[in-house]
């Protein structure tokens, strides 16, 4: 007599055959939706990490910048239009004044840092609205210098972040604050 489920010509051993492979590639398939999951969260989350190094980073170098600009020292007033003042001459190759000191800001945990001071043209601007943009606006008779400064932060082993922002500064040829008239985030927008 013929067991129930099972055709003519076909043994119980088949059948549990058919059964295990069809379980195999079923299993096959999940292991590789689940590798190709895991995969895609693994690239999330380093690039998120690399988000937060940038961030860091970039916070570095705009604390230094901006402790570049509490003081008038750091701006050459009498250096010729195209001069260069660095911090470090290892990293700018290109350096007439290595005598630039870094701020306490520029003291990072595990970066390098390279600051860089260049004079730029014109040499003066008079006082008054500077490309139609109010922001611009100067007191009407002060006269200015126009500088430029880059700051690279750049992490050791430990923190791989890195970061260059450039400030457009005009100093005051008479007393006062220098003052910064634009930032560019070089790492994300470069020239």
């Amino acid at each position: 007599m013929r067991e129930p489920g099972i055709r003519r010509g076909q043994s119980h051993h088949t059948q549990r055959g058919s059964v295990l492979l069809v379980t195999l590639i079923l299993l096959l398939v999940s292991v590789l939706v689940s590798t190709a999951t895991l995969e895609g969260a693994m690239l999330q989350a380093r690039l998120v990490h690399n988000s937060q190094l940038h961030s860091q980073a970039w916070l570095h170098a705009e604390g230094v910048a901006r402790a570049m600009l509490l003081s008038r020292d750091h701006y050459p007033l009498s250096a010729p239009v195209g001069h260069v003042g660095c911090a470090d001459t290892r990293a700018v190759p290109i350096c007439d004044d290595p005598a630039l000191e870094l701020p306490a800001a520029g003291s990072g945990l595990g970066s390098s840092i390279r600051v860089q001071v260049t004079r730029k043209a014109p040499m003066t601007l008079d006082g008054g609205v500077l490309d139609e943009r109010p922001w611009l606006a100067t007191a009407p008779g002060v006269s200015w210098a126009v500088f430029e400064l880059r700051v690279d932060v750049t992490g050791d082993s430990a923190l791989q972040g890195q970061a260059a922002l450039v400030a457009g500064v005009l100093v005051p040829l008479s007393a006062g604050a220098p003052r910064a008239v634009y930032w560019r985030d070089l790492t994300l927008d470069r020239l």
